[in-house]
């Protein structure tokens, strides 16, 4: 005869599963693993099943968890600064998308090589499949996992902000560090960096060089060409409109306020005090 306690223990487990999607849920995870193919699995299945519900109303009730935050930020905004300061002082990790690219050039293997042509580019020029991997790769490190991450310089546009939802990366909070473009023209153009000791100077800076010898070889920095810095620019605002379309929950902070105060507007959103599922 059969045990009514074990067919009992069955009907509650069916009407839990039933209840919780749980069905569902294992064929859309399925699902997920046979469209995407990722290489590896078991990273994307738990940054799937971490990501907070798609639905607003139950988006609002999501664990706040660890920092997943995107930091997007236009010429002259300072944000890899801010944020690699913010990131040191709040214990979260800094994924910078530029150094990720500059150190994967430098390891002399075929594959960096195939970087070195985007290495005097802007990083936003860098294409997808190129930058993508170094950035996905990254953030599914044991220690991101762990400390949470503050990212920068990815994605760019439209295009990498798909890569990401292909990946199963997801972010919790986004924050753009906006300036208005004829400051920040001014900032780039007026600049100079001092050769032989690589400290870029602006005339509006205190501190501003009085030695004479300093101030004779200072030169402009090819990338500050006014025309570089107006095509760079034009490109930013483009990309700005596609970012803030693809993360529409953004929060929007002057990038002109002093730096410790940038700093702490990141750490009260690292420390689950800002805004965000």
């Amino acid at each position: 005869p059969k045990d009514p306690s074990a067919a009992a223990r069955m009907e509650v487990t069916a009407a839990y599963a039933e209840k919780h999607g749980v069905f569902q849920l294992f064929e859309g995870l399925l699902q997920s693993l046979i469209v995407t193919k990722p290489d590896d699995p078991i990273a994307h299945l738990i940054d799937l099943v971490s990501a907070p519900p798609k639905d607003t109303a139950q988006a609002s009730k999501a664990p706040k968890g660890i920092p997943r935050l995107l930091l997007l930020g236009g010429p002259a905004s300072g944000a890899e600064e801010v944020a690699a300061a913010a990131a040191r002082r709040y214990g979260t990790v800094h994924v910078s998308a530029s150094l990720l690219l500059q150190a994967a050039a430098s390891r002399g293997t075929a594959a960096s090589r195939a970087l070195l042509p985007y290495m005097a580019a802007n990083v936003s020029e860098v294409p997808s499949e190129c930058l993508g991997p170094l950035v996905v790769d990254r953030l599914r490190s044991d220690d991101v996992r762990r400390r949470g991450f503050l990212l920068t310089g990815f994605p760019n546009n439209e295009a990498q902000c798909e890569f990401l939802e292909r990946a199963g990366i997801w972010v919790r909070s986004t924050l753009l560090l906006d300036i208005d473009e004829a400051a920040a023209a001014h900032a780039l153009i007026a600049s100079r960096v001092d050769p032989v000791t690589g400290t870029e100077y602006h005339p509006d800076q205190v501190a501003w060089p009085t030695d004479p010898a300093v101030l004779e070889r200072l030169v402009q920095h090819p990338s500050r060409a006014e025309a570089q810095v107006l095509a760079s620019l034009q490109s930013w605002r483009a990309s700005k409109a596609q970012l803030l379309a693809a993360f529409p929950d953004h929060i929007i902070v002057d990038a002109s306020r002093p730096s410790l105060a940038l700093e702490e507007r990141l750490g009260a959103i690292l420390l689950g005090k800002g805004v965000g599922p």
